[in-house]
């Protein structure tokens, strides 16, 4: 009745529109061919902003908005992917305000994770490593000391895990037992690859972390001492993790059948068996469903596998029904996605661009709301399911990102997993402001193909990286 014109209704929205733009436009912005991917990008980034309580993180919006004690909220996943993003799209501010929340109430004085009853993972430790040292290098926050202190107590106690590890006896001698996921926190300890990997990619981030943070006197040179040692310890898990890998290969058909911890000899019926149980566990988990699901893709994402095992690893999934059109399957008809960033990190930076596109528009297509693009931690082919998930709700802006601008270990690449299409002639890609760790680049590339030619200008606010890449991917 008050609204009966409709004048207030269509007011009120237009001033959320406007309050919208204003918001998104504070970070970077983008221009590309496919208003779609816009969308979804948008739409994600606001989704997962008011899925949180004001620096408060929630798993979800639906069924895991809150739980007592240190529940779905505590899940580090949650906050490395929102931080992540607010990195990648230049929200500092909210990055901050994210992270340190999430460092001052789960990480305890001895430095580990606090995630119900033992569910939180070393994996999930170096990943916050990781994100700590992406938030100095992007911020370069002088008022982060607190941050700070708490992340260099998190990587002591991961190196301390590793020089216990130094100890074990056969078959895990040099590797970290855990517990390889939350919902599995029951199932004996084991030296799960997944966290190995993991923690050689978090401890690699510790040791160019803190020495960067001693040179800018926001550490003292006793407390960083620790990270001088660490890329000699970091290049030996690494290698112990490859070996032990190599000696557990399993023959399976024309395959080899990648064990998720050395000493398990028996390959799964198939990536989605139901009814394959861990052994000696009383509570009935798939197995099979949990390592194709978080932990290889773990294993993918952390960058610690040889080529070779690398493609073996990425050939299983696909070969063994752990996939459908890139996506991931657990069994029947669900699929699940909230740790898809993972691997499509791990396509992108493999080069394997054509696979990272299927599995990002199958997620879009699949795993997500059509419309809304509301994405739900795990649904049917067929059937949204409503369990909405940060991370799943991420994914997309986070692999538009790295589509358009990544760094690499060498420097920063620009167009490296673009659709072809979006390079027909008289298309523009056009990107501003976005944040590297050499500071903001502004780019923009003009489809002239009709003239033989693309244009592109590219833009620096400070120094630019020691090598910039810009790929031209055409139609043809």
């Amino acid at each position: 009745e008050r609204a009966a014109d409709g004048r207030e209704f269509y007011g009120e929205l237009l001033r959320l529109v406007q309050e919208t733009d204003a918001l998104l436009a504070q970070g970077m912005t983008l221009e590309l061919p496919e208003s779609r991917t816009v969308d979804a990008t948008r739409g994600a980034l606001l989704k997962a902003f008011n899925t949180y309580v004001g620096p408060a993180p929630r798993y979800g919006a639906t069924r895991y908005f809150y739980e007592l004690g240190m529940g779905a909220e505590s899940f580090a996943p949650t906050t490395t992917t929102m931080v992540d993003a607010c990195l990648a799209f230049g929200f500092f501010a909210r990055a901050k305000e994210y992270l340190r929340y999430y460092l001052l109430r789960y990480v305890n004085e001895t430095g580990e994770l606090q995630h119900r009853l033992g569910g939180a993972t070393v994996a999930e430790a170096g990943m916050l490593l990781q994100t700590v040292r992406r938030y100095f290098e992007y911020t370069r926050d002088r008022q982060f000391a607190d941050g700070y202190e708490i992340a260099r107590r998190l990587a002591c106690r991961l190196a301390q895990r590793l020089d216990e590890a130094a100890a074990q006896p056969p078959p895990a001698n040099g590797l970290v037992k855990g517990c390889p996921e939350d919902d599995c926190r029951h199932w004996e300890h084991a030296p799960w690859y997944s966290i190995n990997c993991w923690l050689y990619r978090g401890l690699r981030e510790a040791a160019d972390l803190f020495p960067m943070l001693r040179g800018k006197g926001l550490i003292s040179e006793k407390a960083a001492g620790f990270a001088d040692a660490l890329p000699e310890k970091c290049e030996v898990l690494r290698r112990t993790i490859n070996a032990s890998i190599r000696e557990n290969l399993v023959p399976d058909g024309d395959l080899d059948f990648v064990p998720p911890f050395p000493g398990h000899a028996t390959p799964f019926p198939s990536l989605t068996a139901e009814g394959v149980h861990y052994p000696g566990c009383q509570y009935k988990i798939n197995f099979p469903a949990y390592v194709n699901y978080r932990c290889y893709l773990e294993m993918l994402s952390a960058d610690a596998l040889d080529p070779e095992l690398t493609d073996k690893l990425i050939r299983y999934r696909e070969e063994r029904g752990g996939e459908f059109l890139g996506v991931t399957r657990l069994w029947g008809d669900l699929i699940d996605d909230w740790p898809l960033f993972n691997y499509l990190w791990a396509l992108l930076r493999e080069d394997r661009i054509p696979k990272f596109l299927l599995a990002y528009y199958a997620h879009m297509a699949h795993h997500q709301a059509r419309h809304t693009f509301f994405a739900p931690e795990h649904t049917r082919l067929g059937e949204l399911l409503p369990h909405h998930c940060v991370p799943s709700q991420l994914t997309i802006p986070l692999a538009t990102r790295w589509m358009l601008a990544c760094e690499l270990e060498d420097g920063l690449w620009l167009c490296r997993g673009v659709p072809r299409s979006w390079l027909a002639d008289s298309q523009t890609i056009a990107v501003r402001n976005a944040p590297t760790r050499w500071g903001k680049v502004s780019f923009a590339l003009q489809s002239q193909l009709a003239q033989g030619r693309i244009a592109a200008s590219i833009q620096f606010a400070s120094d630019p990286p020691p090598v910039v890449y810009c790929r031209f991917r055409l139609p043809d």
